[in-house]
């Protein structure tokens, strides 16, 4: 299974749309999004480039999940699925080995982004940047089991994905990515409590600010459970002649 993972790693590292939505988007994101609304944090607690330096990292992650779709059943690499296909190895080694794949290119995607923010606009990373890296690894892990097991049971990349960008965006207006889903009513920021994004979000910003650690751990444990309901789904319902 390593050499698969070691291919699919690279398969994303070379495509140069996936590598700029990875690297590139992100900073550029962060960067208009904390100009455009720096008179709105006037605080020496928190600037706007720390707020949407977690809120928008907490997006690119959880839409991990069309990256894994794509790299899973994407037209254009059907014909190379037809070798590991036919290979003797276990059916949970070729959808799992995408899941890993993409989850290792969203680590590095992260990691490099926060280096950026840090380094150039010394973000402020609370007590320990280590507690942000964690939580988002697990909505990572939860995101790229979720497209997944969301392309195995559509069996078609791009139905996939237009269902999963509707899911994305919603929960991203829910979860207070780009403003307060209060802002749009009362009725929908209530509601906003069944978004992944906003358990990622308020559980980084307690433990990052605050040091109050126990949502965040439970945050984690509850994504990790997810993502195993997920691999389940997968491991139940991957049909070796739909991905080839």
């Amino acid at each position: 299974m390593l050499s698969i993972v070691k291919r699919d790693v690279l398969n994303l590292l070379v495509n140069p749309a996936l590598n700029l939505y990875g690297t590139l988007f992100p900073v550029l994101l962060i960067t208009a999004m904390g100009v455009l609304n720096q008179s709105m944090f006037a605080t020496d607690i928190i600037s706007s480039y720390d707020y949407y330096t977690v809120t928008l990292l907490v997006f690119i992650m959880f839409n991990m999940a069309v990256i894994s779709t794509n790299s899973f059943m994407e037209v254009s690499i059907k014909q190379a699925n037809l070798r590991i296909g036919y290979a003797p190895i276990k059916r949970y080694q070729i959808y799992g080995s995408k899941i890993m794949a993409t989850f290792l290119f969203s680590l590095l995607s992260m990691g490099i982004a926060l280096v950026f923010m840090r380094v150039i606009f010394s973000v402020n990373f609370g007590i320990d940047v280590l507690w942000l890296v964690l939580v988002l690894s697990a909505g990572s892990l939860f995101a790229s089991s979720l497209g997944v097991m969301t392309v195995i049971l559509l069996k078609h990349e791009e139905s996939a994905n237009q269902l999963l960008g509707i899911i994305l965006i919603v929960f991203a207006l829910m979860g207070g990515v780009f403003f307060s889903p209060y802002a749009i009513g009362e009725t929908f920021g209530n509601l906003s409590v069944v978004s992944p994004f906003r358990w990622v979000i308020e559980s980084a910003f307690l433990a990052l600010y605050d040091e109050c650690y126990q949502v965040l751990f439970k945050t984690v444990g509850v994504l990790v459970l997810l993502s195993g309901l997920c691999l389940m789904v997968c491991q139940k319902c991957f049909k070796l002649e739909a991905y080839l």
